[in-house]
């Protein structure tokens, strides 16, 4: 049984987490009824947000309402899909802003730039589709040893689920989750580089460098390294579950459920705070007594 302190901090986490990634949804379906489309970048946040929140419930029912060892099986294969959905569409957010970022004359990243807009629905689609077949196949690689006691308690799982891969399964599973790691990585190291090199280039221009485009500058760079760091702790825990083999280990699983339902409320944290108008919409629609202000107009674009 968990302790009563992390009970009460992970309820912190899942309503946090439900909160925000609901109030993003919220915003981002809103836009797209309004206006029948949604941006690139739109697309992407929406479905992280989405499958955000999917984790989250998952989350809470496999760990603390389910009681059967049988349904805990189904939906921690429902989850593992979810979960690498989310890790592939966060590394294609990550190209998505890198491409934008980060100046380069290459022919290959220039086409990139120019076509990203139109790549992202199928990077999504892509997402969906590499998630889809190595999560299928983890109902047959998890064994349940007495399949009439299905009813077993949760305290109980580690009797029932364990994950037995074969040796070259286990390598695709580790390949599947380190493959956007590796995205994130390299993207957020390229577009960091590039923002801190802009801002030395244009303190280098003169007095007409003001104050507030540093501060931006700064702020996404910072935004990056956190989100960076965020999605490597979650591929470290993911990977040491996957390598521990044991669904239910006493201890890698509290800290797998920690950092997943930390990941949904984090992550949406430092979208909300980098972009201004979503930041002003979810403002918007957060009750007044929550405010320590009047709300500010949003940000002319």
């Amino acid at each position: 049984m968990f302790s009563p302190p992390y009970l009460v901090f992970s309820i912190g986490l899942i309503l946090l987490g439900l909160i925000l990634n609901g109030l993003m949804m919220k915003v981002l379906l809103c836009k797209w009824l309004r206006g029948r489309r949604l941006c690139p970048r739109d697309q992407i946040l929406l479905s992280l947000s989405a499958s955000n929140t999917i984790i989250t419930i998952q989350e809470t029912l496999v760990n603390f309402a389910v009681k059967s060892a049988f349904v805990a099986q189904i939906i921690y294969v429902g989850e593992t899909f979810v979960i690498l959905c989310r890790c592939w569409i966060t590394a294609w957010l990550s190209v998505f802003l890198c491409v934008k970022i980060v100046s380069c004359n290459h022919k290959l990243f220039l086409l990139c730039k120019l076509r990203i807009s139109e790549w992202v629905p199928w990077l999504l689609l892509g997402s969906v589709f590499i998630s889809s077949l190595p999560s299928a196949t983890v109902f047959w690689n998890m064994s349940v040893p007495s399949q009439r006691n299905t009813t077993a308690e949760v305290s109980d799982l580690a009797k029932y689920l364990q994950f037995r891969p074969s040796v070259p399964y286990l390598i695709i599973l580790l390949g599947v989750f380190i493959a956007p790691l590796l995205l994130v990585l390299l993207c957020s190291i390229l577009s960091i580089a590039s923002l801190f090199s802009h801002v030395c280039h244009l303190k280098s221009q003169g007095p007409q460098f003001t104050r507030s485009q540093m501060k931006a500058h700064i702020k996404a760079a910072v935004a990056l390294i956190c989100f960076s760091l965020l999605y490597l702790s979650l591929a470290v825990v993911e990977t040491l579950m996957i390598l521990q083999m044991d669904v239910m280990d006493s201890n890698v699983s509290p800290a797998r459920v920690m950092i997943n339902l930390f990941f949904g409320p984090g992550e949406a944290a430092i979208l909300i705070a980098v972009n201004p108008q979503l930041k002003w919409a979810v403002t918007f629609l957060l009750p007044h007594w929550l405010l320590p202000q009047s709300r500010l107009l949003p940000a002319s674009t």
